[in-house]
């Protein structure tokens, strides 16, 4: 899963692009176009010129127990999944295709990437259960997004709404990357 940032570009966590000879977004040929200073983030890039309206950070990030939602989109489709915040990410019961998903709070807005992949080892009858994942904290985000060319704006209202609506306000932003190594 990548961010769709701005016009042709999206952003992972580094490790989902590491080693691949050829890379997809949304069916269309990416190449890695840079790495963040801490090298923990990835920025593709490919033929589009679609719009894309800036991100709204959650700030100040949700408290340990809150919900949230991760969006992850493969092949597919698009899932959500419901989580719960943690001290440093999510616990959510997270299937591949997780790696890089957005999480997003109750207003619908970024609070970071997830980090790690889901271990598949561990699944049950074909589902991952449940596990904690760190994330790519979305200040980290917010930088490396500037520099590519997309918009953050400000936090904006705090004001929950259904988990349908939070998915609906970022939901969209989430994109298919396949890496063939």
């Amino acid at each position: 899963t990548g961010l769709l940032v701005a016009p042709g570009r999206a952003v992972v966590v580094a490790a989902a692009v590491d080693g691949c000879r050829s890379l997809t977004v949304s069916g269309k040929p990416a190449t890695v176009a840079g790495l963040d200073d801490g090298k923990a983030l990835a920025l593709l890039s490919w033929a589009d010129t679609a719009a894309v309206a800036p991100i709204r950070l959650a700030e100040p990030l949700p408290r340990p127990g809150e919900p949230e939602t991760v969006v992850a989109r493969g092949a597919a489709g698009t899932t959500a999944s419901a989580g719960i915040a943690t001290e440093t990410g999510v616990r959510v019961a997270l299937q591949r295709g997780g790696l890089s998903a957005p999480v997003i709070d109750r207003a619908g807005r970024l609070v970071g990437l997830i980090a790690t992949a889901p271990d598949e080892t561990r699944a049950f009858a074909g589902v991952v259960p449940a596990a904690d994942y760190r994330l790519v904290p979305a200040s980290v985000l917010a930088a490396f997004v500037g520099r590519a060319g997309g918009g953050i704006e400000p936090a904006g209202s705090d004001v929950a709404v259904t988990s349908a609506a939070a998915v609906a306000v970022l939901g969209d932003r989430s994109v298919p990357v396949v890496c063939e190594k």
